[in-house]
């Protein structure tokens, strides 16, 4: 083996071992690139899922709070049509009874009050008060009840006040309570529509 075929054969041996070293390189380069490669959409898809879990969370705070502030308009609008109701219901109400108060049923239920706080009282002495738009009714009703009447200085929208002093005892069967007592408890009731048939 002369020089010349040393050298071919040197050369052979390493240009096969540069390119074997090469292809390697080359193969260790694209495994490299495939990992980074994978990496990267592995937390590009993470970076994306955790983004739109985000926005879906977003949008899902944002639904609830336009909700909630809807549900907080329609309870303030509905709360301010029962309130006009409520007032035009208690004003219907005092007209008739402003003209219920005009009837001789009227005076024939001041005479029944007035003989029950008798009833209460027994033989213990009793005041009896009348509401001042009743006076022109008071002598009438003193020779029914064979009792004696004092207009009360303050109005109770009709009907009687019994004092029993002696037991420090109010009988109230004025107008007045039974109308705050009624506006107090007043409240609409939503119907089901089954409820109708």
């Amino acid at each position: 083996m002369d020089g010349n075929e040393k050298l071919s054969l040197f050369r052979d041996i390493v240009f096969e071992h540069t390119e074997k070293s090469v292809a390697e390189q080359l193969e260790s380069f694209e495994a490299s690139l495939k990992k980074v490669f994978h990496d990267h959409q592995s937390e590009k898809k993470q970076k994306d899922d955790l983004m739109l879990a985000t926005e879906k969370d977003n949008v899902r705070k944002e639904r609830n709070k336009q909700v909630a502030q809807l549900q907080l308009k329609l309870q303030r609008d509905l709360h301010k049509e029962q309130q006009k109701l409520k007032a035009e219901v208690f004003n219907q109400v005092n007209q008739k009874l402003k003209a219920f108060m005009e009837t001789d049923d009227y005076v024939n239920l001041l005479e029944r009050q007035i003989k029950q706080a008798l009833a209460i009282a027994k033989d213990e002495q009793i005041l009896i008060y009348i509401d001042p738009v009743d006076q022109d009714k008071i002598n009438e009703l003193e020779r029914r009840s064979n009792h004696k009447l004092i207009v009360s200085d303050r109005p109770f929208i009709g009907g009687i006040r019994g004092v029993i002093q002696s037991r420090n005892m109010l009988i109230d069967y004025s107008f007045l309570k039974r109308l705050e007592a009624e506006r107090d408890n007043f409240s609409f009731d939503v119907a089901d529509e089954g409820d109708n048939a």
